[in-house]
């Protein structure tokens, strides 16, 4: 008798989406808990632009960001908010860049250092630029970039020791290494 053995991608793309639709779903449902609790106009524009980006206005959502932006370039959840229209601009092809999502949320998450939500958007973004990489061919950045994820992740569980979607992530990097 013998064995076969066959070789199977470690993350399946399934298994790579499902992650994203459930990180997705909890950060919305936090922007939306940090819209309605915060009383600074700013950051019911914000809101707005969120309700507008679900809608399928992403157009008038960016507009809206800018705007915010335009009148105060130290607002987190309008860079936070501006990476995830950017991040549904880029899976949609929309004109934008990977790198314009990191910009946004490293932005928003060195305004606000110990927000946890900001961290592990930036971290899940980091963990998209290494894989991003990783299917491109480019093993010049990949060492880097999966290092810097980790590094991002590692600062996630300092602000939340119990947060498990960092830990997994983590696991299953260290477990292709």
């Amino acid at each position: 008798m013998t064995l076969k053995v066959t070789k199977k991608p470690l993350i399946s793309n399934r298994m790579i989406m499902k992650k994203y639709v459930m990180i997705f779903s909890f950060l919305a449902c936090s922007l939306t808990a940090m819209a309605y609790l915060s009383g600074n106009p700013g950051d019911r524009d914000v809101f707005r632009a969120y309700e507008l980006r679900m809608n399928g206005k992403v157009d008038e959502a960016k507009a809206l960001l800018l705007q915010v932006l335009d009148k105060d370039s130290t607002n987190a959840m309008a860079h936070y908010e501006m990476a995830r229209l950017n991040f549904y601009l880029l899976t949609g092809g929309g004109g934008t860049r990977l790198e314009d999502v990191a910009a946004h949320i490293s932005k928003a998450a060195d305004l606000e250092p110990d927000n946890v939500t900001y961290a592990y958007y930036r971290a899940v973004s980091g963990f998209m630029n290494a894989f991003m990489y990783m299917q491109m061919g480019q093993e010049d950045k990949i060492k880097d970039a999966v290092d810097e994820t980790c590094s991002l992740l590692r600062k996630v569980l300092l602000l939340k020791p119990d947060y498990c979607e960092p830990m997994l992530y983590l696991v299953e990097i260290y477990g292709m290494l």
